[in-house]
Order: structure tokens, then sequence, then C-alpha cells
């Protein structure tokens, strides 16, 4: 890809309001095996949450044709094994952005109905298209209480002084989910901020805060650590 121009698209996931939602970045690569350091290297210049590569997965394949992709995310300063709002993002620029046929005609999105995305550790993802809608199939990879002591250090780095009540981590994708408190307010969630350093065992990591009460969403939030 060396002297070739790559480029790459911006898009709020869930929500239909600009400047709102959920931001990722997006590339179509025409090179099947790009070399990680690119790919790393236009994640941390876009310096988004995660971005988004889509490959053919053979050469015959095109992008407004093809029913199944190969599909791989990065923060700014690592691989991850899967992000929704990211598989979102590349789903949508696959079904509405303009392409060129064989023909060299513009055909505005991909028209199949549904799109397989396999990921390198060989997860397959489906996205289906539902009108002006897409409906994502995503594996559920449910978290598994651990016990505090394994990720204290961790805890008290995101949350500061406020008690977490369970630890929760899902081996698949390597997320740890962390709950705090019924006592905790909706204003120390958004007040909280990211102290300490990077330990070897943590590269970069998302966090996703989510204030609930009586089943009902009060407030999230979403932090990209590094």
């Amino acid at each position: 890809m060396e002297g070739r121009s790559i480029e790459v698209f911006t898009v709020n996931a869930f929500t239909a309001e600009p400047f709102a939602g959920n931001p990722a970045s997006v590339c179509l690569l025409e090179d099947p095996s790009p070399p990680d350091a690119l790919l790393q290297g236009i994640a941390a210049q876009m310096n988004h949450s995660e971005t988004a590569f889509v490959t053919r997965l053979s050469e015959g394949d095109q992008f407004d044709t093809a029913d199944t992709f190969r599909l791989r995310w990065f923060t700014p300063t690592t691989e991850v094994k899967l992000c929704g709002h990211g598989t979102m993002a590349a789903a949508a620029v696959l079904f509405k952005v303009q392409f060129l046929d064989r023909d060299r005609n513009v055909v505005v999105g991909n028209k199949q109905p549904q799109l397989t995305f396999v990921t390198r550790w060989e997860l397959r993802l489906t996205a289906v298209r539902d009108e002006d809608r897409i409906e994502l199939e995503l594996p559920l990879n449910a978290p598994q209480p651990v016990p505090a002591e394994r990720f204290a250090q961790l805890a008290a780095a995101v949350c500061g002084q406020l008690p977490v009540a369970e630890s929760q981590l899902s081996e698949e994708t390597g997320k740890l989910l962390l709950r705090l408190e019924d006592s905790c307010t909706v204003r120390q969630l958004e007040e909280l901020k990211v102290r300490g350093k990077r330990g070897r065992d943590t590269r970069a990591y998302v966090l996703h805060g989510e204030m609930f009460r009586d089943g009902k969403l009060l407030s999230q939030g979403v932090h990209s650590c590094a």
C-alpha cells in the first residue's frame, strides 16, 4: 500500500444526530493482508476508541457485492477482539457509501440483505439490513465473577474511592465489568477521573459506565484509556 491514499470514514454509531452517539473510524482496504503496523498507525492517527478495518476474503470479492468480509478493530494502542459500535460502523459504511463496480459504474451501497464479518479469532458476526436500520448479531461473551483482589489495583485507578460491589470478567474479550455500590450517585460516576500508569497486564481499554435505577438507564459514559 505504500504510496497509496487510504480513505477513512468517521461514523457516529447508535444515533441519528450529528456529533452524537459512539464514533468509530472505518477503513475499507484493498490489500487482503495489510501489515499490523499500518493498521495500528492509522488507528493511532484517528485516535477514536476503535478503528474498524474491513478487507475482502478473496481476490474476486467486491465491496459492493460480497456478503462476507474480514473485520479487525484497533484502539490507538492495540488490537481488540470485539467491538460492537465498530461493527455497526463498518456495516453502515458498506451499506451506504458509493463504490465503483467492475465496469467503473457508481454503485450506492452493498445490496446484500445481510453481511457477515469474520474476525481474526474466527468469530462470525452478522449485520442485517432492516430498511434504514441495521441489526447486529454478536456473541454474548458473558462475564463471570472474579475475586475483587485480582483487579484491585486497576479498580482503584478507575473508580478512585468509590466502592466496588462486584467484579466480573469476560475471558473471551478481556473486558472487566465493575459494578459500583448502590450508594454511588450519577454525579459521582460522571466525575470519575482515571488515574495511574498503564500496567504490564493492561494495554488499551475502554471503560463503559452506566447508571440504572429500578431498571431505568439514568446516565452512561464511555472513556478510552491507554
